[in-house]
């Protein structure tokens, strides 16, 4: 047979320079269609699904290059192009289908239980396998220019990375499903181009058609408009608007007393109210506030009021600002000077120029300024000191996703977060932070202790425990939330007797207080000396978060989750339950569907036989090894320059647009290296990897700590700065395996990047569910030996005997 060196383009009629511009059309579109579906799914249904829905593109993927190996008769290589456009015009079609289906099934109706997601998971699969079908036939068909097209594979992704943003705030996630498919059938029509086939442009050009047909009916109508999110209706919306990273609605209400935690000696009366509703799922007040501080006399008696109540302020930072509430809260008490934090710029916009007549806005009172960004950003470029730094009921629940594949950590909440606010408090400053404190459930009111125990003590705090108060509600009730508060000195006498006296009136009830006999057994554990054997023996994981570890929410330890994850149960209902379970469920889900399609379903169809197997057991190990390797460094970057950037959808576009860019551009070089320095090449690629990921596991979080105060251009081009040579590594490992492999193992060219995609599905839960029980870096660890194991491999690449 021809190698890639020996072989004549100019015997066959298919165009290359359309061929590689269809694969990026292909590329761009399937990318579009994920992460547009990662922000419908967590807006019906709840963030954990977004890894669902990525799972289940590389599922599709992995299974479209399985079926071309099983069937290779149906894809000839003089009409692989042909096939392709084929397969982009089924991608497109179906696209429009599973959304007509979907919103049918899951966003008109009040409930759905497990039965219909696994009808949506199914449907999901179908479009990704077509678009993987479409790009995976050409790259198997055409290994001598593989170094081109899997460059444009990559570019036509790194655009469709780049494209999602606007087209998320421009049209919202259902449209931009629309455009994903219109896309595909643009490729469709230049795959016909580069075959020269008239009636593939035809049947093209029609799909292209019936998609911007349903486009413009979304468009103009509310044929697709949301109904239910998270089995909850949603009535008298009155605004929405979505973004890149959330989608808002407000709605009217009934809702005049609403509080966090009122007090039951509240008077009685209240002032009318909107909900402003992040993803169906958190939700922040707008008081009907115009003008008359009067009106707000509820808000003395909340829970998170009291913070303004101890001891004079005139500067305080709000972060989570939201609606607005937080800052007629402060000025209500007489605070001049308040900065408001908030990082979803559609609720600032909203507050500050949609909401009138119903009120005024709060961010443009007097002596109220505002930033749009991550609070932690903030603090790291802040140089001034507050009196106050509030936190109320403030989570990524609403506020992350870095295209759902960041979407559970908490950076607010962790040991590093703590010391930021350490740092920016005047000497009688306070951190007030409004979360479920009780003696109920003490997950997260043991955990905040333990934080507060490690960053006050880094800072040479020799008696945490006299720095801070906990407090909940005296009575059960439907309110769990408390507040707590920590003080960069100690509370003396003053200080102590004020909030004792303002927890009878308000009859709350003290969780913990110096000096008090009734705390609750748990913290004083946490702060006492034998705290290492009180966390070991805990049923629950309630040691401090950090910035490598910043799951505040999870509380499982590895042998209970585990346990839980081989149980069977009702976890995928929509409701929400524990993420952390949710990904080890999914994860041996993943892991046995994986073999199963890689390796179950060939030998099933007669198609693989075990000698075959056997003898192509290096060259699959060595895809297996780059396809687990790149979505566990893939997945723990985006974590770990979340926190840099500021926002997720920073996070989001600059990572994954120079992993794809500088991917693309190493997948180029591997095509400039002739046959005889290849194999070394190939090498000196996965060593540069390897070093790569190893400066970024233990390296660059200190580079990072230092950096988050720099400006954000700064930030921005020192994360594409440290990302591109790692990158451009990465790209050239799977090309460069292709082709070593093409000379021995032909036969085996698309089942090996069937093998690749499916293990990628294995690297996406695998990374979620490492970074939560063992930290960022392990991750990052994992990732270096999976790309160690690929190292060993390809020494013999080139020198395996054809089974052919």
């Amino acid at each position: 047979m021809n190698t890639p060196d020996s072989f004549d383009p100019s015997s066959e009629p298919t165009s290359r320079k359309y061929l590689a511009v269809a694969i990026g059309f292909a590329t761009c579109a399937t990318l579009l269609f994920e992460v547009a579906l990662t922000r419908i799914f967590s807006l019906i249904f709840w963030y954990h699904y977004g890894f669902v829905v990525i799972s289940l593109t590389l599922l599709g993927i992995g299974l479209s290059g399985i079926f071309v190996y099983l069937y290779p008769e149906r894809f000839p290589r003089s009409e692989s192009a042909g096939r392709a456009a084929t397969a982009s015009i089924a991608f497109a079609i179906a696209t429009v289908g599973f959304l007509a289906l979907f919103h049918w099934l899951v966003s008109t109706t009040p409930y759905v239980g497990t039965s219909e997601l696994l009808i949506v998971f199914l449907m999901t699969v179908v479009p990704f396998f077509f678009g993987g079908l479409a790009i995976a036939i050409p790259l198997s068909r055409f290994t001598e220019r593989i170094g081109t097209l899997y460059g444009a594979d990559l570019l036509g992704a790194a655009i469709g990375a780049g494209l999602v943003i606007p087209l998320l705030a421009l049209f919202g996630g259902h449209q931009t499903l629309l455009v994903a498919a219109c896309i595909a059938a643009g490729a469709a029509i230049l795959f016909a181009r580069a075959q020269q086939d008239r009636t593939a442009a035809i049947r093209g050009t029609v799909a292209l058609a019936i998609c911007l047909t349903t486009w413009l009916v979304a468009a103009s109508t509310d044929a697709f408009q949301i109904r239910y999110s998270k089995n909850q209706e949603e009535k008298n919306v009155v605004y929405e608007r979505w973004n890149s990273f959330s989608r808002v609605a407000v709605l009217e209400t009934d809702l005049r007393r609403g509080g966090w935690n009122l007090s039951p000696k509240a008077p009685p009366g209240g002032i009318d109210q909107r909900k402003i509703m992040i993803d169906g799922g958190a939700m922040t007040p707008l008081l009907a506030f115009k003008g008359d501080f009067d009106a707000l006399e509820l808000l003395r008696y909340d829970v998170s009021s009291l913070g303004y109540q101890i001891r004079p302020q005139n500067k305080v930072v709000i972060i989570g600002a939201g609606g607005g509430r937080d800052i007629l809260t402060a000025r209500s008490f007489g605070v001049e000077n308040i900065h408001a934090v908030e990082i979803n710029p559609i609720i600032v916009d909203y507050v500050r120029n949609h909401c009138a007549p119903f009120c005024e806005s709060a961010y443009d009172l007097p002596g109220v300024t505002h930033s749009v960004m991550d609070g932690r950003s903030y603090l790291a470029t802040a140089t001034e000191k507050f009196d106050h730094v509030q936190l109320s009921a403030v989570d990524t629940v609403a506020a992350s996703a870095a295209g759902a594949l960041a979407l559970v950590e908490q950076s607010l909440y962790t040991k590093e977060a703590f010391l930021d606010y350490f740092d920016h408090l005047t000497d009688d400053g306070l951190v007030s932070i409004t979360r479920p404190f009780n003696t109920e459930d003490v997950g997260e009111t043991l955990r905040m202790a333990d934080i507060v125990r490690a960053a006050w003590g880094e800072r040479g705090i020799q008696d945490p425990a006299q720095h801070f108060v906990m407090l909940g509600r005296r009575e059960a009730t439907e309110s769990k939330w408390g507040l707590l508060l920590v003080s960069k000195r100690p509370f003396d006498a003053t200080d102590l007797g004020t909030i004792e006296r303002l927890v009878d009136d308000l009859d709350f009830r003290l969780l913990y207080a110096p000096g008090r006999s009734d705390n609750l057994p748990g913290i004083l554990q946490i702060l006492g000396p034998n705290r290492d054997s009180f966390l070991d023996d805990f049923e629950q994981n309630v040691a401090a978060t950090t910035d490598d570890k910043p799951f505040f929410f999870y509380f499982r330890k590895p042998g209970t989750a585990l346990l839980r994850a081989i149980s069977i149960g009702s976890e995928f209902e929509r409701q929400a339950v524990v993420v952390q379970d949710i990904l080890l469920k999914l994860l041996f889900f993943i892991f046995g569907l994986t073999f199963l399609t890689a390796f179950g379903i060939p030998m099933a169809l007669g198609r693989l036989r075990l000698r075959e197997a056997r003898g192509s057991g290096v060259t699959l190990t060595y895809f297996a090894g780059i396809g687990l390797g790149f979505m566990l460094t893939e997945i723990a970057l985006l974590q770990r320059f979340t926190l840099l950037l500021g926002r997720p959808v920073y996070a989001f576009a600059v990572i994954l647009g120079t992993m794809l860019v500088f991917g693309g551009i190493g997948s180029f070089l591997s095509h400039r290296v002739g046959s005889e320095g290849l194999r070394r090449f190939n090498q000196i690629g996965l060593l540069a990897i390897l070093a790569g990921i190893a400066i970024h596991a233990w390296l660059m979080p200190f580079v990072l700590s230092s950096a988050m105060h720099w400006d954000l251009g700064l930030r921005l081009g020192l994360t594409v700065l440290t990302i591109a040579p790692l990158a451009t590594a990465m790209g050239i490992a799977l090309p460069s395996g292709m082709r070593l492999i093409e000379r021995s193992s032909p036969q085996v060219l698309a089942w090996a990047w069937g093998v690749n995609g499916s293990m990628s599905v294995l690297g996406t839960v695998s990374a979620m569910a490492i970074s939560v029980f063992f930290g960022i870096t392990s991750a990052l660890i994992v990732a270096m030996f999976a790309y160690g194991l690929s190292l060993l491999t390809p020494w013999k690449l080139a020198d395996q005997p054809s089974s052919q």
